[in-house]
């Protein structure tokens, strides 16, 4: 953006709120600062930045992996899975939006006070479509609580003991058949997280007792974090990464006396405190390559100012699949990719714009750079045109003409990159082919990514399911009525992993290619 930036902010004052005019190069640079990605924090602070961050999105488990490498210097490769799976100092379980999420264990007091006030799930329709009670539900996450603490368990196995402890083979079955979403409202009250498991097995445990903070405390902490580590923000962004309403997210907001800012004449909150560190924020040739589903990109307000408009869909991609992307100055000024061969790496960038020659000599370097913390010998990196665009789907596991066709426009935007979602979640070690995958595991994994996206019953989710899996025959699919009966009754069918499926590039690097809950 052309023009000098004012280091000296202008107040006006508004009512009980105080106004700051920025502009967006102030805005951006101030975020990278906040999110540690103008320099990186030492490897001490690793479960420090994950808190200044409000935790990891943990989708993809070796994204979260390259979102915490992004902002610490000399992070080993195997430090996040240790600080999960040996010392337990990160917790993985379900936090905002539903979503899973890398958290430090020290701040679950923080996070599950905030989360316990998450009620979507006691609301009658939200009850009725998976056929419990309020009280049956409650009875569930009381037993999880008891049955849970020092084991790691399956969800067969996790069903049986829920069974067992509260006499009722019905609380069992609700576990078994919701695919994972009964297990939210647990992980919500702090009852339950994921443990160490194996490829494509999942387990859980019990994340110990939590003093968890009063709600409205934790409600009002976790804003002001967001809003030190994502402001300035409005309250429609602050809404969308919370996922509660705005009237609560307006509330929360001005709880914290908060500062009015204008950027380029749109007003939104920042924390009173920040506002001289944000007006003097200026570029500097921060250049970054951010993992897909990087906290930076997904906690980025959607009406722009951090990345082109025009560009929205190739970063925000279908089925909520977030882009890897190229960060300069803060703001997302590409996409990148890679790909293996043999034992070697090549990584590609692809700008929006022509790149000046620092930003493109950064960005090899830091391609290269990132390379570094992926198994490999060898790194190439190379720089795409910038009217080159990325065809492959958003997990890129298999070719582009590998997709098949949909019958529909609705259901093509369903389906798109499905089917590499399901072999992102399902395939074998690098170089194993032809896998059979019982249909009803397909199905499982489907569901479990389309949790928060489409509703799993009803016809929306048949077309789906449908147009993902392939091998299920069409015939008849108008009279299935919920996607737990499409496993039913292909049971006896398999999904046989294509000979291509792992020959294609840009998949999503790190050791859990398998790993099998959203």
């Amino acid at each position: 953006m052309a023009g000098e930036i004012d280091e000296h902010p202008r107040i006006v004052r508004c009512g009980k709120l105080q106004r700051v005019k920025l502009a967006w190069e102030q805005v951006r640079a101030f975020r990278a600062r906040r999110h540690r990605l103008d320099k990186r924090a030492p490897r001490a602070a690793m479960l420090r930045v994950a808190g200044e961050i409000c935790g990891l999105h943990a989708q993809v488990l070796s994204s979260a992996e390259l979102s915490l490498w992004a902002r610490v210097e000399g992070l080993p490769r195997e430090a996040v899975q240790r600080a999960l799976w040996k010392d337990g100092t990160l917790v993985k379980t379900w936090a905002m939006r539903g979503t899973l999420h890398l958290l430090p264990r020290a701040e679950l007091p923080v996070f599950i006070g905030a989360l316990s006030t998450y009620t979507h799930f006691l609301k009658h329709a939200w009850l009725k479509y998976f056929g419990v009670t309020s009280d049956e539900l409650e009875t569930v996450i009381a037993a999880l609580a008891k049955v849970l603490p020092g084991c790691a368990l399956t969800r067969e196995e996790l069903a049986e003991a829920v069974a067992a402890h509260t006499g009722s083979a019905k609380n069992g079955a609700v576990l078994r058949q919701s695919w994972g979403v009964m297990l939210k409202p647990a992980a919500f009250r702090g009852q339950l997280c994921f443990a160490q498991g194996e490829p494509r097995r999942v387990r859980f445990t019990h994340p110990g007792r939590i003093q968890a903070m009063p709600s409205e405390q934790a409600l009002r902490e976790l804003a002001r974090r967001y809003l030190s580590a994502y402001g300035p923000a409005t309250r429609a962004d602050f809404s969308s990464w919370w996922g509660e309403s705005a009237a609560q997210s307006q509330r929360l907001l001005e709880s914290l006396d908060p500062m009015e800012v204008e950027i380029d004449g749109e007003r939104a909150y920042l924390l009173p405190g920040d506002a001289r560190e944000a007006a003097r924020a200026k570029p500097e040739g921060m250049v970054r390559l951010l993992p897909a589903f990087d906290p930076y990109v997904v906690g980025a307000p959607r009406r722009g100012g951090l990345f082109p408009l025009k560009h929205k869909a190739r970063i925000y991609r279908p089925q909520g699949w977030i882009s890897p992307a190229l960060l300069v100055d803060g703001g997302v000024a590409g996409l990148w990719r890679h790909e293996r061969s043999g034992r070697g790496l090549s990584v590609r960038l692809e700008p929006f714009a022509r790149l000046t020659k620092p930003v493109r000599a950064a960005a090899s370097r830091s391609a290269r750079r990132t390379a570094t913390s992926l198994p490999t010998k060898a790194v190439h990196s190379c720089i795409a045109r910038s009217g080159d665009t990325i065809r492959n789907s958003p997990c890129q596991l298999s070719r582009t003409g590998w997709l098949a066709r949909r019958r529909s426009a609705s259901s093509d935007r369903l389906a798109a990159g499905g089917r590499d979602l399901l072999l992102h979640r399902l395939a074998p070690a690098e170089g194993a082919t032809g896998l059979a995958i019982p249909i009803e595991r397909v199905v499982e994994v489907a569901l479990e990514r389309m949790d928060d996206a489409v509703q799993p019953g009803g016809q929306r989710g048949v077309v789906f399911l449908h147009d993902v899996v392939g091998r299920l025959p069409v015939a008849g699919r108008e009279q299935v009525h919920s996607a737990e009966q499409i496993a039913v009754r292909h049971a006896s069918r398999s999904f046989t992993i294509p000979a291509d499926a792992q020959a294609s590039s840009g998949r999503v690097p790190g050791p859990d290619t398998a790993d099998s809950t959203r």
